[in-house]
């Protein structure tokens, strides 16, 4: 090991002796171990905003809850070295877990004029353009990645989740995500895009294979979870299903689909008032969500609350109403 045959042959480790050993722990994907040593690195010297970045990475890696952690850090990282590719780039993926799009996309933007050949920025901002509904833009973004670096696992664990959501071409997503696989095997996301993919082409053994992959691999990942209940929700097997939602929404509490999938589970055990509980949250956090109004709207016929259910339908018409005088406006 690196530290103790330093400390007993040259005297103790130094601010960059700490840096290195966390830069390759990152990279053997051992980020726990990484902020460790880079934690070390950092109360050396406290101002080396590549150690910052690198350690900001790292949690962002670990956990979507580490993402505060991470953008504290990936701030002070720019503000040291606002020259950084580097630094543009990690913040503009903090700002993307958290879901402020516009400020991703304005990091890595930043990112890519200081460093053009930067193939994850890209593909960071071709996820941000795609979850802002910039399909476009985003295939656009995917083009130069791939022609940067087409043997890049990200890049075709990206394009294969492009093809499964806009194309609808499941055959084809399986295929670049077991690409990206057998590139690297380690790859949760590619494990959840490929899963959904077999589960809609009726390989319902070959997805639970993936879908317990993928949270084998990304266990504190509230998507692996939420995606595995998806494939239990569609089997019937309710109770498994919101067994996952449940994790899920421990590890993410704020997230409107897995309060909605949780609700449909509930609904369809024919536990009302849980499904109508699961479809308030929902609606607290996304208020104009048509498909949770709806659902609440039917439990609540069902458990005879009929003033509830028509007040629902109507927030539904009132919402689409708007959304077609926006389209012809």
């Amino acid at each position: 090991m690196v530290g103790s045959s330093k400390t007993l042959e040259f005297g103790p480790l130094d601010a960059n002796d700490w840096l290195a050993q966390g830069i390759a722990r990152f990279a053997e994907k051992d980020y726990a171990a990484a902020i460790v040593d880079l934690d070390k690195s950092l109360s050396l010297d406290g101002k080396n905003a590549l150690a910052l970045a690198r350690r900001a990475e790292a949690h962002i890696n670990i956990a979507i809850n580490h993402n505060s952690k991470a953008l504290v850090d990936a701030d002070d990282a720019v503000r040291l070295a606002p020259d950084c590719a580097y630094s543009w780039s990690v913040r503009g993926k903090c700002w993307l877990n958290k879901g402020n799009l516009e400020r991703a996309i304005a990091d890595l933007t930043k990112s890519l004029h200081l460093d053009p050949q930067n193939v994850d920025a890209w593909c960071c901002k071709a996820e941000a353009l795609f979850d802002q509904g910039d399909y476009e833009g985003a295939l656009s973004d995917l083009t130069v990645a791939l022609r940067l670096k087409r043997q890049l696992p990200r890049t075709l664990w990206l394009r294969g989740q492009m093809l499964y959501v806009l194309k609808r071409d499941y055959v084809q997503a399986a295929a670049e995500c077991s690409e990206a696989i057998k590139l690297d095997p380690t790859l949760g996301e590619a494990f959840i895009v490929r899963g959904n993919s077999l589960r809609h082409l009726g390989h319902h053994e070959g997805a639970f294979a993936d879908y317990n992959q993928a949270v084998k691999l990304m266990p504190a990942n509230p998507f692996a979870y939420y995606s595995r209940g998806l494939g239990y929700h569609f089997s019937a097997s309710f109770d498994l299903a919101i067994s996952d939602f449940n994790h899920a929404l421990r590890l993410f509490p704020h997230w409107p689909k897995a309060y909605l999938a949780r609700a449909r589970a509930f609904f369809y055990k024919g536990e009302l008032p849980k499904a109508i509980a699961d479809y308030t949250e929902c609606i607290k956090r996304d208020s104009a969500n048509v498909d949770a109004l709806d659902g609440r709207a039917e439990a609540y016929e069902s458990s005879g609350d009929y003033p509830n259910a028509a007040a629902d339908k109507e927030r539904v018409k009132d919402i689409e109403k708007h959304l077609r005088v926006g389209c012809t406006s």
